[in-house]
């Protein structure tokens, strides 16, 4: 339908186009009032016993401290977590979650194997609130340090070569994520014009074939109906 006609039908029309508008300024008003997202991660380390033999804890790697962080995770059983996870730029918010939080072991395999090649648990949490973020996610980390210790309690693990635990960061950095409200709102715009254009054409064809269905048979009706005859 060429643009002009459509305007001339936005205008007969006026109750539909007036429908379509108020939804497309609800629908942007919700948009541009929504709050963003708190997010934060980190990745806690298990590191080895200290010794002669290995001073620096932080440079030990061995498949024992992976086992036992994978072990730990599965442990915690945190809501939404996973015990592995492949690797990748792909975050908590960016899955969809506005409110949550995860404790997974990363996972470098590709899509055949699993390749667990880092004695971490990473921790990501998001919330409304920058003081909810901080809390749940202190008290993750403060979890998956007691749980470790259990594991290690009923292994019956002496002290000295116990492992432990240990944040990458001792303040993890937060971030506020808002997308890209800018982005919706002219998606919404677009949306929003484009069904009201289809309700339009839709309601003008519904009245064209109300119209068009009824004069036929008044017709055939006049052309069936006996001529009157005048009386003299």
């Amino acid at each position: 339908m060429p643009v002009i006609d459509l305007l001339r039908l936005a205008v007969r029309l006026w109750y539909v186009t007036l429908v379509g508008l108020v939804v497309t300024a609800a629908l942007l008003a919700w948009v541009d009032r929504r709050p963003g997202v708190y997010y934060s991660q980190v990745d806690v380390l298990f590191t080895a016993p200290q010794s002669v033999e290995y001073p620096n804890k932080l440079s030990v790697t061995s498949q024992n401290l992976i086992t036992t962080a994978g072990v730990v995770a599965r442990a915690m059983g945190v809501e939404g977590s996973a015990g592995a996870r492949a690797s990748g730029p792909v975050t908590l918010t960016g899955r969809g979650v506005v409110d949550g939080e995860t404790v997974t072991l990363p996972d470098a395999g590709g899509q055949w194997a699993h390749n667990f090649d880092r004695q971490v648990l990473d921790v990501e949490v998001a919330g409304p609130s920058e003081a909810d973020v901080r809390s749940r996610q202190a008290a993750l980390v403060a979890r998956i340090s007691r749980t470790a210790q259990e594991v290690q309690d009923s292994q019956g693990v002496a002290p000295e070569n116990r492992i432990t635990v240990e944040p990458s960061a001792p303040v993890p950095s937060l971030v506020y994520e808002r997308g890209n409200p800018h982005r919706a709102m002219g998606m919404i715009v677009v949306l929003g014009a484009a069904a009201t254009a289809t309700a339009l054409s839709a309601v003008e064809r519904l009245r064209r074939g109300r119209g068009g269905g009824a004069r036929p048979v008044l017709a055939r009706w006049r052309r069936a109906r006996p001529p009157v005859k005048e009386i003299a």
